[in-house]
């Protein structure tokens, strides 16, 4: 029999209220030690999941060449993979320097002015280039994400074998000008935006260097290279930034693409070139002076590639059939 106390007066309780309260009791402790367990499960579910952030994380580390920077380029954060592909920089070494340490914009730029121009909330991918503490050069592409804090987060991939195999792929070996195919593009470009968006004309200049084939002959094939080699530095350092040089055969012929060019410039422009050629100094000592031939061609409205080619060809013969060391545009030779 069980009492409950009212008042200081015990009244005994019926038996179905004992046996109520004695279930009540059970099913309580039940729901503590199911509580208990269930504290234990989640315990150890966060504990899983620590774990496997942990490991993700280091993967991450690991593998992904990530930074972040404050506003003004200063290093925040780096993976362990961007250290040890810089070429053995321990991250302590670059926290608080500045991005530059590891890459920068080719040919001088400013990779913090870029960076900064971007929104937030609309990724964009930059190219940059660094030297490794070996003195390898490599290429980086970027995708930088701002964020509202005034930091970036850039994400990084080595291009620098796929950058190569394509500068190989559109590059002439021996003297390192585009080569056909790369010109050719170029040529189909300008092209394209001459007759969709009439931009102003461009030009083509095609050089033949004169009485190549006695340098072969006479001195050989290697004092031939070395010849070209030269030759194809005198053109580069005679053109504009904007203009793109090639080698167009396999021998000595080479060509000029001039965008926005009209022909009285790309004219005076090859006057000027087969010029400089001829007052070079000797280009192998036991060679000695050379000059070249140049034919020039501008595009002119329902004037296709091939019809410019073959006019340029054609002042580049008529050049060389008139004496050589000299530039002819068969719009001014026709006149």
């Amino acid at each position: 029999m069980t009492y409950v106390v009212y008042h200081f007066i015990l009244f005994p309780l019926h038996a179905r209220t004992e046996n109520a309260l004695a279930l009540s009791d059970h099913e309580t402790k039940t729901k503590h030690n199911f509580f208990d367990l269930s504290l234990e499960k989640l315990n150890t579910k966060i504990m899983n999941i620590l774990g496997e952030f942990k490991r993700y994380h280091q993967i991450v580390d690991e593998n992904v060449m990530i930074l972040k920077v404050d506003k003004e380029g200063t290093i925040l954060h780096v993976t362990t993979a961007l250290t040890e592909h810089t070429g053995g920089f321990e991250a302590e070494e670059l926290i608080w320097c500045s991005i530059t340490k590891i890459a920068d914009i080719p040919e001088g730029g400013d990779v913090m002015s870029v960076v900064n121009k971007g929104e937030i909330g609309k990724p964009f991918c930059i190219l940059l280039k660094g030297e490794n503490n070996f003195g390898r050069e490599f290429w980086l592409s970027c995708k930088v994400s701002l964020e509202e804090c005034n930091t970036a987060t850039i994400v990084c991939e080595d291009v620098t074998h796929k950058l190569s195999a394509e500068k190989l792929a559109n590059t002439d070996e021996l003297t390192g000008l585009m080569n056909r195919r790369s010109i050719n593009a170029v040529l189909k470009k300008e092209a394209q935006l001459f007759e969709r968006y009439k931009t102003p004309p461009f030009s083509i200049l095609l050089i033949d260097l004169d009485f190549f084939k006695r340098v072969n002959d006479t001195y050989g094939h290697q004092a031939g290279d070395e010849v070209l080699v030269r030759f194809a530095e005198i053109i580069t350092k005679g053109i504009r930034e904007t203009d793109y040089s090639a080698r167009w055969g396999g021998g000595e012929e080479f060509m000029l693409v001039c965008p926005n060019t009209m022909m009285e410039n790309a004219y005076s422009m090859a006057i000027k070139l087969v010029q400089t050629v001829s007052e070079s100094p000797p280009f192998p000592p036991f060679v000695g002076s050379l000059t070249c031939s140049i034919g020039v061609s501008t595009s002119e409205e329902k004037k296709t590639i091939e019809q410019m080619l073959v006019e340029a060809d054609s002042a580049l013969y008529a050049a060389k059939e008139t004496g050589r060391n000299k530039a002819i545009s068969l719009q001014y030779y026709n006149r």
